[in-house]
Order: C-alpha cells, then sequence, then structure tokens
C-alpha cells in the first residue's frame, strides 16, 4: 500500500529512504521484489527508484537469469558515490578513517595525543583529515560528511558539547564549526559509546536487534542503548550517564552540607573502572601476596592493566580474587540496568572486554542468583576497540543519504 499523506514530498522522502534501507539490506533487488516488500504500486517504486538512480545512490547491475518469464534488472546500492570520514577521539589517541557509503575502510591514521584532547591535538587531526581526502583520488566519490565521536555529553540536535573531562576548553570549543569550515561538509558529533552501541548492531555482536544495551568499562563507566532499533540519547543528550550513579546511598544521605567535589568519590566511576582494578591488584601485591606476575614485575607502580590481564589468564590466584570480585561488582550494574530496561542483549565492551570469557561467565553467574525475572542475553563486544569508528561510518551514511534525498 502507497504511503499516503497531505505532505507529497515527506511522503516521497520517507518511500526512498525505505526503498534504500531495502537495497542495502538485500544487496540486489529488482524493483517488482521491492513493491511487494514495501506494498507500494510497481509504478510509484519505478517513479523512486529512477529518482535515487539519478541522484547516483542506485545503480542498475543487469537481469538475474530466471527460469520463465521476462528477466529483472537488478538494482544495488551505489556505494562508491561518496565516502564519509570518522573521528574517534575515545582512546588517547584519535583515530581517523574515511570508508565509502558501503562501509569499507579507503584510508586509516592515528593522531598520538593524551588524556587531554588539546586545540592543537584538533588541529592535528585535522591536517592529517585534509591529507587524507586528498589521498582517495578518484577511488570514490567526494566527501560527503564527518562523524565526530567524543568522550562528551553531548546536545542531540546541536552537537555541542555540555560537558567533557578530556576536552580542553570544551565550552569554546564548536567541533561541528571548527571542522565544516575546514570541508565544506555537513559534520556530525555524537557521544562515543552512542557509536559504538550502533556499530556493535549493525556490524558487530548485535546482530541487527532493535533492543539492545552496550555497557563500556574502561578508565570511565558508560552507557548506551538502542530502544525500537534507534538511538536513545535523551531530551538534552544526558541519558544513560552511568558514570556519574551514585549507588551507595547511605554515605550521601549521611553528608553534612555536602559539595559536588565531596560527592565525586561515590560515583559509578571512581569504583568500578579498570584504573580501580588496577589499584586493588596494586594493592595485594604491595601486601607481598604471592602472583605470578612477580616473575616479570619489581615495583608495583610498574603493574599495568595488561600485566592483570595477562595473571587473569594464567589463572593466577591473587589476580583472580580481585577479578572475581570485581565481576561481581559488574554484575549487579548490568542486573539493574536490564531490570530498568529489558533489552533483547547487553554487551560488554571497552578495555574489560580482554578479560574475556571466563570473566563474562563471572559475571553471568552472579547474575543467574540475583532476585527478579531480567536474565539478559550478556555477550562481549565483537568489535573492540573499533566500535566508535563502526558506528560512526553507519551515522555519517545514513545522514549522507538523508541528505541526497531530501534535496
Amino acid at each position: 500500500m502507497d504511503i499516503k499523506g497531505s505532505n507529497q514530498s515527506l511522503v516521497k522522502i520517507t518511500n526512498q529512504n525505505l526503498i534504500i534501507k531495502e537495497v542495502r539490506a538485500r544487496k540486489r533487488v529488482s524493483r517488482s521484489e521491492l513493491a511487494k516488500l514495501l506494498e507500494l504500486s510497481n509504478p510509484s517504486v519505478s517513479k523512486h527508484v529512477d529518482a535515487l538512480i539519478a541522484k547516483g545512490l542506485l545503480v542498475e547491475t543487469g537481469s538475474l537469469v530466471t527460469d520463465v518469464g521476462r528477466r529483472p534488472i537488478m538494482l544495488e546500492f551505489n556505494g562508491h558515490h561518496g565516502c564519509v570520514a570518522v573521528v574517534d577521539m575515545s582512546s588517547n589517541d584519535c583515530r581517523i578513517c574515511i570508508a565509502d557509503l558501503l562501509g569499507n575502510k579507503l584510508e586509516y591514521s592515528r593522531v598520538e595525543g593524551g588524556q587531554t584532547i588539546t586545540r592543537a591535538v584538533l588541529d592535528r587531526v585535522i591536517s592529517t583529515l585534509r591529507e587524507m581526502v586528498g589521498s582517495i583520488g578518484d577511488r570514490c566519490g567526494k566527501l560527503l560528511g564527518i562523524c565526530i565521536g567524543a568522550p562528551a555529553v553531548v546536545e542531540p540536535k546541536t552537537g555541542r558539547i555540555h560537558w567533557s573531562a578530556r576536552i580542553e576548553d570544551y565550552e569554546n570549543i564548536n567541533l561541528c564549526e571548527m571542522f565544516k569550515s575546514v570541508f565544506k561538509v555537513p559534520v556530525i558529533v555524537k557521544n562515543d559509546i552512542n557509536l559504538a552501541v550502533v556499530g556493535e548492531r549493525i556490524y558487530g555482536a548485535g546482530g541487527g536487534v532493535d533492543s539492545m544495551m552496550f555497557v563500556s568499562i574502561d578508565a570511565g563507566v558508560g552507557q548506551s542503548v538502542i530502544l525500537g532499533g534507534e538511538l536513545f540519547e535523551g531530551v538534552h543528550g544526558v541519558a544513560c550517564d552511568l558514570g556519574v550513579l551514585m549507588p551507595c546511598v547511605e554515605a550521601v544521605t549521611d553528608m553534612p552540607n555536602p559539595t559536588g567535589i565531596e560527592y565525586m568519590p561515590y560515583i559509578l566511576e571512581r569504583r568500578m573502572s579498570i584504573y580501580r582494578l588496577v589499584d586493588d591488584v596494586r594493592y595485594l601485591f604491595s601486601q607481598g601476596r604471592e602472583s605470578v606476575m612477580r616473575d616479570w614485575v619489581t615495583e608495583v607502580e610498574d603493574i599495568t592493566y595488561d600485566d592483570v590481564v595477562k595473571a587473569y589468564g594464567m589463572g593466577d590466584p591473587m589476580v583472580v580474587s580481585v577479578v572475581r570480585k570485581f565481576a561481581k561488582g559488574c554484575a549487579v550494574i548490568i542486573k539493574n540496568l536490564a531490570s530498568l530496561f529489558d533489552v533483547d542483549i547487553i554487551l560488554l565492551g571497552g578495555l574489560v572486554a580482554k578479560l574475556g570469557k571466563s570473566f563474562l561467565q563471572e559475571i553471568t553467574d552472579s547474575i543467574a542468583i540475583m532476585p527478579g525475572y531480567a536474565k539478559p542475553d550478556l555477550r562481549l563486544s565483537k568489535l573492540f576497540d573499533t566500535a566508535v569508528i563502526f558506528g560512526g561510518i553507519e551515522t555519517s551514511v545514513q545522514y549522507a543519504i538523508d541528505s541526497i534525498i531530501e534535496h
């Protein structure tokens, strides 16, 4: 059935988006198949397909051999119509990727940074991206958009940063305008964890489900949710700001005349981060506990997270005891989130995913004995540290498609 409505322009945009969605999902499809799938008339589909071919988003790829009847012309999404760029600021080094509209990486680079993202780092990112765009040549069409994954609370509609612990002088930096002024293309700024859940849903462990959650435990604690197939960011972009939750009710309520600074030790991010895990291992090590790490570590301050992961994989009793306690804390977080959102899948990502399947099983076993009905399908992130890149690709490609169709 054709979509009806008083606004014919909106009907056109909606139908053309539906056609593109089906073609992207099925790789190759005929006009008649599209008409059946979308319950649109054959003339309506043909009109919209012709428009999309003229805009460069679809291409005809020849006919499909059939036993009887007319051989239909097949349609494919034109992944070489243009390219998109993604800037991932979630780690200490900024990662930059250029991909075609099919998600194939064309160029990749890193810009050394640090815990703080300064204007000098951003200038180097822009310079590097300019060189990458110049090196694309005739491998793809022109740059259609840029998506930036920022470790920040981002206003969904404008891309303005409300707050960031890592971006220096964020109050006076407008990332959208900064990149748009150089590259003259649309720029989207999203929270990095929000992009990660999009990447995992399309390209990773999410399997395309419409109800899922991504929990990242790294230097901080982050969460993102997809509900009904859409990213849930909240009105002001602060939905699922997991790190600032305060689980210790007694400590907060018993505090006389508290200030924001006094609250800080009680927020979740201070209690359930990779730094806290390493600190707990270091403490037991300093107390003279036996550990396989003594074979390669002499000074307690030299213990890194990679050392913890290595020792855990070797079954070191000291490290296992710390990780097991940490896993129970993770289980409480995930069980509470599962009860609140009741999603199909919860993915565990960030550096904590390096602890692997045995760590995931520790969490699952703890959740199993907790009260309540929520027993989520808990999985490890598949894309790991590339989830933000893939989420940025999908977000910027969809934005580019929308822009082309609307114009």
